[in-house]
């Protein structure tokens, strides 16, 4: 079985009304989406006695859907269905002419929404749950969400499963993904992931993923070329901030192998030493208490630059635009991923595991983090 996994962007951000308008106009693209797929393959399922819209396994999933195609032949129905999607989604959000909403991703004003998308393919079980529908579960959809949450907004992503059948299948559609090498996922699994990046689809972001490290071009040489350094040892932090989505800036690309060296010496020449001791941290009101730096660690001297932003992450989401102006419009969540992508680009060990929501830090890694506190 073929397994969609659809996620709606920033949801939780919206307030409670805002919630409901954007879950109605989601699950009403879904109908849309399902029906122009069953019209594009009429031909060939009426051949086989196949009713796509009846024999669907779909799972509402609160601010998501997962779906499942058991059609057996049907090899790129699922891709098909995914692309009439992000497609409707993209009429949505041009119809809504929402100044907020394009600058954010989201609003409390519309219900402009943006997708993010993950496809698997393997062995599933078909059940009937307690209220007699049909449901599915196994290893294939549980995939399909892992891969999804490393995706950004209008960005479509395949598990190697997923990606191994298409390339089997459909002749020529290798040419149109883009390879990541042994990405983390839960449980510190490391897997092989696939971007798809045909161009022309509407809504469909297909920039790389930064914070997901090297890539590839499946098929052609690397997508991005990064030239590791020799790394001090000593703890580098930046101390402003990056975002998850990876809006696509026009005359702005990762794969230009010069951003790379480029990046990490401007950023060596703005760190300073901040040397280990002791200081006194708080005031009367606080209450005050020694605070102990066991080891002595970098920093940047300056807030992050929108021009270094941009040149590792390929996006600007800052509203007072400037290559030496501070980023803005950005949140913690944003600054560690920028934080492992420019770790990547130094040839250093990433500092933050990022699965979806959840975040774990290894101060033993060598990679650029946020300073803390009392740092």
């Amino acid at each position: 079985m073929q397994v969609v996994f659809v996620d709606i962007v920033s949801y939780s951000q919206r307030q409670p009304h805002a919630q409901v308008s954007v879950i109605r106009a989601f699950m009403d693209s879904l109908r849309e989406a399902l029906k122009a797929t069953a019209q594009q393959y009429i031909d060939d399922t009426s051949k086989k006695n196949l009713l796509l819209m009846n024999d669907l396994a779909v799972l509402p999933a609160g601010d998501g859907a997962a779906i499942g195609f058991p059609f057996e032949g049907f090899h790129d129905i699922h891709l098909s269905f995914a692309c009439h999607l992000f497609r409707i989604v993209d009429r949505i959000n041009r119809d809504s002419h929402c100044e907020s909403f394009r600058e954010h991703n989201w609003c409390n004003c519309h219900d402009a929404f943006l997708l993010r998308c993950g496809i698997s393919e393997g062995k599933m079980i078909l059940y009937k749950d307690l209220n007699d529908n049909y449901n599915i579960a196994g290893e294939a959809i549980n995939m399909a969400s892992r891969v999804m949450g490393l995706a950004g907004p209008g960005q479509v992503f395949f598990t190697q499963d997923g990606y191994k059948e298409l390339e089997d299948w459909v002749p020529g559609v290798d040419q149109k993904f883009r390879k990541y090498t042994d990405v983390v996922i839960k449980h510190n699994l490391r897997i092989n992931v696939y971007q798809y990046t045909a161009k022309g689809q509407k809504g469909l972001d297909v920039s790389a993923k930064a914070d997901l490290g090297l890539s590839e071009v499946v098929g052609h040489t690397q997508d991005r070329a990064m030239t590791p350094e020799v790394s001090s040892g000593i703890k580098q932090s930046p101390i402003l901030r990056k975002p998850f989505g990876n809006k696509k800036d026009a005359g702005t690309s990762t794969s230009d192998t010069r951003t790379p060296n480029r990046v990490i010496r401007e950023m060596r020449g703005r760190m300073v030493t901040i040397p280990a001791g002791t200081f006194t941290m708080g005031d009367e009101q606080t209450g005050r208490s020694l605070v102990k730096i066991p080891q002595p660690f970098l920093i940047d001297k300056y807030p992050m630059t929108q021009g270094i932003y941009e040149q590792v992450m390929n996006t600007n989401p800052s509203h007072f635009k400037g290559a030496d102006r501070p980023v803005e419009n950005v949140s913690w969540a944003d600054a560690i991923a920028f934080c492992n992508a420019l770790s990547r680009l130094s040839g250093l060990e990433p500092v933050y595991d990022i699965l979806g929501k959840e975040v774990s830090i290894d101060l033993g890694k060598n990679g650029y983090r946020l300073p803390t506190e009392a740092e």
